[in-house]
């Protein structure tokens, strides 16, 4: 049995009818597991799964990860004919995990690859949108009043960044990377930027 703790938004990576996908973030509990779905088993997962609901499965596919965006060793694949079952299980299992966010100067090495969760940040320097590659780049700066990290946010179609410098915000579900000169933060397809109230 899974739970979910997080389903990404429809991410198009392509022009074609199926180069879409959605990532999830199972629990069992204790530990996560990404999850992903392509095309129109993407279609199908995002309409049937919820957020905080419990589920076994079948038809699945377990597969090695790809190393240069998780250090997780496997990854759960749902296909077209996947069988997704709700379960009713005991008080607090379904629900997500609390997760605890980080200061930045708690993101280290030790967290490369991972998915991580910051405590509150400001927004101090927001750059250009470019397009250095086949893709948009927002990159902007947030700092929790000690230290100030970087954070690139890529997207397929040129959007507009909806936060200001000085705003108040909790980043969720970022990657851990590093340049080999700092450690930064790079978006998901599950990141969310909260925008909170005061500091």
């Amino acid at each position: 049995m899974l739970g979910i703790k997080a389903i990404s938004a429809i991410i198009r990576y392509g022009n074609d009818h199926d180069d879409i996908r959605i990532s999830i973030i199972f629990h069992d509990e204790n530990t996560t597991i990404r999850g992903v779905a392509f095309g129109d088993a993407a279609r199908k997962f995002k309409n049937k799964l919820k957020v905080g609901r419990t589920y076994t499965f079948r038809n699945h596919k377990i597969d090695f990860s790809d190393q240069e965006y998780t250090n997780t060793k496997y990854e759960l694949y749902l296909r077209e004919h996947t069988i997704a079952t709700i379960k009713t299980v005991a008080v607090g299992y379904a629900e997500s995990p609390k997760v605890k966010g980080k200061k930045i100067s708690e993101i280290n090495e030790m967290y490369r690859n991972l998915l991580v969760t910051t405590s509150k940040v400001k927004i101090n320097k927001i750059c250009d949108l470019s397009r250095p590659k086949d893709n948009y780049l927002c990159k902007f700066f947030v700092t929790d009043e000690r230290e100030e990290m970087k954070v690139l946010m890529w997207s397929f179609k040129e959007v507009d960044f909806p936060f200001s410098v000085g705003d108040i915000v909790i980043l969720r579900y970022l990657t851990v990377k590093n340049d080999d000169q700092h450690i930064f933060l790079e978006n998901s397809d599950n990141t969310k930027i909260v925008r909170c109230r005061g500091k």
